[in-house]
């Protein structure tokens, strides 16, 4: 409502101009609505959620204010190999819905309680010291492509940093305060902040205040704060609860086992039509995509659609992939061609 009225009240003030969408109205509304300012959400240990990986990834750039190195000539960083490092990257989903379930609830009190966690899905040994390490190579280092860093080697440069975190407060007595705020939003917890200013006063005596911010952006990286969106600040001193392991399903299991495979083995590589009898026409279709790189009958072990409901009944398969040609004769496969989202 706000978006189309373009304006929004505040106490005694009013924000936009009354036009559709105005900008001043949206953010006023993101920012001074009563459910962002009520500190009851705070209190509700239900609340808030789990940061995706690349999201985690962004906002320390953002927060901490990437620049880039003069000689890299790219308007955005590249980040490189980050679905192997973090669990995410663009064009790496699983499928086209999302990176995790949008219903999972991990084993343990989530489950018992009904809540929802689908970013800990993301949350495997691996991946979680892949943000963390990234994080802090970026921090000590820059963007780089070593030390599991989240940048790219460069082959002619050498591998120097793409760029480096730049972010310069407004004042050194309150960098905690003021790191706090952009990274977790102000909810870091009295007893993590003391430790970190500890740390921070530490390394400055015994090495520079540059060392110093350096250490406390690395360390902030592993709070709680910063992987979630909710108020952690609620310790009693018990142990945490190991979580238990997650148990079988009562019913019978059958899974769909997709590869994606990267190269020359796409469809038109692996099943096409032959060239004669009933799949000529077809066959001059395939040839016409195809071009030079089309299969000839010589290449191709014979498959028979007879049955299948094709526009033609004559097709082989690869002649390296017997075991296809097995399989589909016995019984226990079948080709799906041209089936699939857009993956990349």
């Amino acid at each position: 409502m706000k978006y189309m009225r373009g304006t929004f009240a505040a106490g005694d003030i009013t924000f936009g101009q009354g036009k559709y969408g105005d900008l001043a109205a949206i953010n006023a509304v993101i920012l001074l609505h009563r459910e962002a300012t009520t500190t009851v959400l705070d209190a509700d240990p239900t609340y808030g959620s789990l940061r995706e990986p690349i999201g985690k990834v962004m906002k320390y750039m953002r927060s901490l204010e990437y620049a880039r190195a003069p000689y890299d000539k790219n308007i955005y960083p590249i980040l490189h190999g980050m679905a192997s490092k973090v669990g995410q990257e663009v064009y790496y989903a699983q499928d086209q819905f999302s990176f995790f379930d949008f219903d999972y609830s991990p084993p343990g009190q989530f489950a018992s309680s009904g809540l929802m966690a689908p970013e800990s899905q993301l949350l495997s040994v691996s991946w979680l010291i892949g943000v963390i390490r990234g994080m802090m190579m970026l921090s000590k280092y820059g963007l780089k492509g070593d030390w599991d860093g989240f940048g790219q080697h460069h082959l002619f440069e050498g591998n120097i940093a793409s760029g480096h975190l730049s972010f310069t407060p407004y004042s050194n007595t309150e960098y905690i305060n003021e790191i706090d705020t952009l990274l977790t939003n102000g909810r870091l917890g009295v007893e993590n902040k003391a430790t970190l200013q500890a740390v921070y006063d530490h390394v400055k005596a015994t090495s520079n205040e540059d060392e110093a911010k350096r250490a406390v952006q690395q360390l902030i990286a592993a709070t709680p704060g910063f992987h979630s969106t909710s108020s952690i600040d609620r310790k009693n001193g018990n142990a945490r609860l190991p979580a238990p392991k997650a148990q079988p399903a009562d019913v019978d299991y059958k899974a769909i086992v997709v590869f994606n495979l990267f190269g020359g083995v796409d469809s038109f590589n692996v099943l096409a039509p032959k060239d004669g009898n009933d799949c000529v026409d077809l066959y001059k279709d395939y040839k016409e995509a195809r071009g030079e790189a089309a299969m000839q009958n010589h290449n191709l072990l014979p498959i028979d659609a007879t049955g299948s409901n094709q526009t033609c009944t004559d097709f082989g398969v690869h002649r390296a992939l017997k075991e296809f040609q097995t399989i589909y004769e016995e019984g226990n496969g079948a080709f799906l061609a041209n089936f699939g989202h857009l993956f990349k």
